[in-house]
């Protein structure tokens, strides 16, 4: 029998990202050559991002999706740094929010090469995030390799902020927009701390809308509403960057003030009653009738927690109501009056 004809070996570059050709028989999967030529061409054509740097940090070879998004009109062999400058200049590549080239590069040359194995994300200016990852291998060169993560940032932006929004409405009162007792809780405590490391004043004035049973009772639950949505919207109208407002519940609202004395804060919710007093009738229902509301006023004192400072302007509060309403009680506590 004649002798088999030898089998053909393709005549290819193993790193050119060329198609395979129809005559040419597949490398021997048996042969390391083979295998590595095999490689070669599955890297050349996959989604993947795929670069090899030398050395010097120079790009010698990429797949056409890397050359696709960080080459464009460049072709191997180009330094890493001015891959990302031809990308900056060209409106494509990496996104370099700072608008300096240079200083980005001066920022980030450094870091290069200097592990084993580096991954990070990278935001392209297109749109497109990528997943890149930097093997050394043990004669120097780099193997840069990305996969698009777009899908999971996009789907990590509407869970983070599906998170933020749970976590605010959890936080705040639904009818009144006010932050809620749970807020409340967490703001006055965090404010106390604060006043306390700093040896400021910090007051806590507990709110109650005078007769408003009476309200819920005469117009029904709805006007009810109105008049606490009403009260909100006035109060946070003059509130300083310093004060926080929330309600309690029911008709009660607290205000924090930080850094700020008994005196001022008392004269400050007086001026809050005069503006309620004479806006309040164009804001509320047909025959609210009269709408005030009581105060009591507390500062802490040293070695107080929130719950102590709450009590006493629950107390003082108390003592308003019993005193005949529409008015602010003061615990001055240990504090000299004035």
């Amino acid at each position: 029998m004649p002798e088999p004809a030898p089998a053909r070996t393709a005549n290819v570059n193993p790193m050119a990202p060329t198609a395979w050709v129809a005559d040419q028989p597949r490398p021997d999967a048996d042969d390391a050559g083979g295998m590595a030529m095999l490689a070669a061409r599955a890297l050349a054509h996959t989604p993947l991002l795929v670069g090899l740097y030398d050395t010097h940090d120079v790009l010698r070879w990429a797949n056409a999706s890397f050359r696709a998004t960080f080459l464009r009109d460049q072709s191997p062999p180009v330094a890493f740094a001015d891959v990302l400058r031809q990308g900056f200049h060209g409106g494509y590549g990496v996104r370099i929010d700072s608008g300096d080239i240079e200083a980005f590069l001066v920022d980030i040359l450094p870091r290069r090469g200097q592990q084993d194995f580096r991954a990070l994300e990278v935001d392209t200016v297109c749109g497109r995030w990528l997943w890149m990852t930097e093997t050394r291998q043990a004669d120097g060169w780099m193997l840069c390799v990305g996969s698009d993560i777009t899908a999971l940032k996009q789907n990590e932006h509407v869970l983070r902020h599906a998170h933020q929004a749970a976590e605010q409405s959890a936080r705040t009162d639904a009818l009144t927009l006010l932050p809620n007792r749970r807020h409340l809780m967490e703001y006055g405590e965090a404010a106390l701390a604060r006043c306390q490391r700093m040896g400021l004043p910090c007051c806590l004035a507990m709110l109650d809308l005078d007769h408003f049973k009476q309200v819920n009772d005469r117009l029904g639950h709805a006007a009810g509403d109105q008049v606490l949505q009403a009260f909100a919207q006035h109060a946070r109208q003059q509130l300083r960057q310093v004060d926080f407002l929330a309600r309690l519940g029911g008709e009660e609202f607290v205000l924090v003030a930080e850094g700020t004395g008994l005196v001022d804060v008392n004269r400050m919710l007086t001026r809050w009653r005069e503006r309620w007093e004479h806006d309040h009738p164009h804001h509320l229902p047909p025959d609210a009738g009269p709408c005030h509301f009581s105060a009591g006023l507390a500062q802490s004192l040293p070695g107080d927690a929130l719950e102590d400072l709450l009590r006493r302007a629950d107390d003082a509060l108390y003592r308003a109501k019993q005193a005949g309403r529409q008015r602010t009680v003061i615990d001055w506590g240990d504090l000299a009056q004035g």
